[in-house]
């Protein structure tokens, strides 16, 4: 269904000392607002013929291996490092107690599955897992499955795995890393045994790749997954195409796509840093199937 939005705008502190991210009149709520009481925590996206698989494989090796997202700390690039990825990683915590509180209130039980694609080189999100596994539920679980298409990143990933022997903590089980276009329906269901994931995190992939790419990923998403965790890039350029590997933001808020997220919360350090709001980065909590204009 179109949903119409007129305006755009800042909401600033409410009752309760939250910001809010107003989309026309629905406010959308900060992530750190929604966090369950119970829990402890520290036009259409089809404009160009998406690239074959082969073509995405070969682009993104190429940036791996030629180190054009740079040689620093990680070679996935600067929006990787510990502190680029401080307030999605408190997000992703969020929403792991969001889907454990669902889970407590049905009567299931406490385990649940993560999909982290693209999981790039690994650098970060070892750090971020041991946030999380030391804030679960007494007895529960998480079965962690990476995927990406660059097998550069994939190698380096894989000898991170096995320094920490396939887990974190004793709750946290990190599954062999898959190589994986995630516009390609029919490789995510093969690599994952058509698993229903509980949640996906989704980091700096929607901007790199072309418009149809970017729509097939999202709506593989939707078939794959329950709540997504994904960039929210304010400062968006939504209608502009791009080759595959190159940058231009998104903004799932606005249109093509239209899509109100559960919650936002901000990339303060990126955003109120020395250089600007370059992306005006949130991070969004979407329940799936996403709905889309």
């Amino acid at each position: 269904m179109l949903r119409s939005i007129m305006l755009y705008t800042w909401s600033w502190p409410v009752a309760d000392g939250h910001y809010t991210w107003s989309l026309g009149r629905e406010a959308v709520p900060t992530c750190s607002s929604l966090l369950p009481m119970t829990t402890s925590l520290p036009q259409s996206l089809s404009q160009v013929d998406p690239p074959s698989c082969n073509e995405t494989e070969s682009a993104f090796t190429h940036i791996y291996e030629d180190h054009l997202w740079g040689s620093g700390d990680s070679l996935s690039g600067d929006g990787s490092t510990f502190s680029t990825t401080k307030a999605l990683c408190n997000v992703v915590r969020i929403a792991v107690a969001m889907v454990f509180e669902e889970k407590s209130k049905m009567g299931d039980a406490p385990s649940m599955t993560l999909l982290d694609g693209p999981s790039g080189d690994w650098y970060w999100m070892p750090h971020c897992l041991k946030s999380i596994e030391s804030s679960l539920p007494k007895g529960a679980t998480l079965h962690y499955h990476g995927m990406d298409i660059a097998q550069p990143a994939l190698d380096l990933a894989e000898k991170h795995r096995h320094k920490l022997g396939n887990k974190i903590g004793q709750a946290i089980q990190v599954v062999p890393f898959k190589q994986v276009d995630l516009a390609n329906i029919g490789e995510m269901t093969a690599a994952t045994s058509g698993i229903k994931f509980d949640l996906v995190v989704c980091h700096d992939a929607l901007q790199h790749n072309p418009l149809q790419g970017a729509r097939q990923i999202l709506d593989n998403f939707n078939s794959l997954g329950k709540y997504l965790v994904i960039d929210v890039d304010t400062v968006s350029d939504n209608f502009r195409d791009i080759q595959v590997g190159e940058v231009r933001c998104i903004d799932l808020q606005r249109p093509p796509v239209n899509a109100r997220p559960l919650c936002l919360d901000e990339n303060a350090k990126e955003n109120k840093g020395p250089n600007g709001a370059k992306e005006g980065e949130w991070f969004g909590v979407y329940q799936l199937p996403m709905a889309w204009s």
